[in-house]
């Protein structure tokens, strides 16, 4: 009996501190006043304002009024910045983008915000962006956020809550013209579904974004956190991209953050050669920025 006692009690010990930290989740989520209203709209710097988007692949024009300046292309050889930056919550994050943003062309951000202050910050740099409000707390807007000195109009995005904690994860699809193609230039900047153990969720969030590829002549860059932290949602990802002709960029150096031993953060291209990739080790984040520069074939 002692013993059936002992193994009953190790087993209830095993099972503890999972509960905890779920419960210390739920207690989080339910006390914060999150609005997790799937309301498919995006906060453009160029026009300092809100605007109802299309889901991908279904595209929408964003309203031109308030932009005092002419569209212009993507330069031929460009330099991109894919980041996870945390929500801006690391203190280096000013002194890191100051640093990356110097030479770079685009920058596809996760865990954004839109705010008084970083709006601020990109609009005195001359900066214009889209960031897709995937949630709000009080006025600050979450979700992934696509920069360029350039003005994007046509934009779609796709919006998915995880399953379990509910907090919407979302994807953002624009097309800049560039210099190196007469066809216009596809980005897609995805942060990936997470909590869940099997790949079918995740395999749902792509499939609007497969078909936006899929629908798409020209150049395409799809590039975010997938957290792909298991063999197999880096197959599903693999494969599912090939199937369309795209490639992984290969970083060297790569520091890129890594869960159980896989990297979560990913650049595919098709259509553009990549000049360079490397992962640096700047602080800002709890993830590595991945750094690139393209050129036309």
């Amino acid at each position: 009996m002692k013993k059936m006692l002992k193994n009953t009690n190790g087993q209830l010990k095993k099972f503890i501190f999972p509960i905890i930290i779920l419960l210390v989740m739920c207690i989080f989520i339910f006390s914060v006043n999150y609005n997790f209203v799937l309301n498919s709209s995006v906060y453009s710097l160029s026009t300092s304002g809100f605007h109802a988007t299309a889901s991908c692949p279904q595209w929408q024009a964003l309203h031109a009024k308030n932009i005092n300046m002419p569209s212009k292309a993507i330069p031929t050889r460009f330099r991109l910045v894919v980041w996870n930056i945390y929500k801006y919550q690391d203190l280096q994050w000013r002194t890191a983008l100051d640093k990356l943003s110097q030479s770079t062309d685009v920058l596809m951000l996760q865990e954004a915000v839109a705010n008084e202050a970083t709006n601020q910050y990109w609009l005195t740099r001359q900066w214009h962006g889209v960031l897709v409000n995937a949630f709000q707390v009080g006025d600050t807007a979450f979700g992934v956020q696509t920069l360029a000195k350039e003005i994007t109009e046509q934009v779609c995005i796709s919006l998915m809550a995880e399953p379990y904690i509910r907090v919407p994860k979302s994807a953002l699809a624009v097309k800049y013209s560039w210099q190196g193609s007469d066809l216009p230039l596809l980005l897609i900047n995805i942060h990936g579904i997470n909590f869940t153990l099997g790949t079918e969720a995740l395999k749902a969030q792509l499939l609007p974004l497969l078909q936006t590829i899929e629908a798409h002549q020209g150049p395409v860059i799809f590039a975010g956190d997938f957290n792909t932290w298991s063999q197999a949602r880096t197959d599903l990802l693999d494969s599912l991209l090939a199937r369309l002709g795209l490639s992984s960029v290969t970083f060297a150096p790569d520091h890129r953050l890594r869960v159980m031993g896989m990297p979560l953060d990913h650049v595919y291209y098709r259509g553009l050669k990549v000049e360079q990739a490397f992962s640096s080790l700047d602080q800002g984040s709890d993830h590595q920025p991945l750094i690139m520069t393209f050129s036309p074939l």
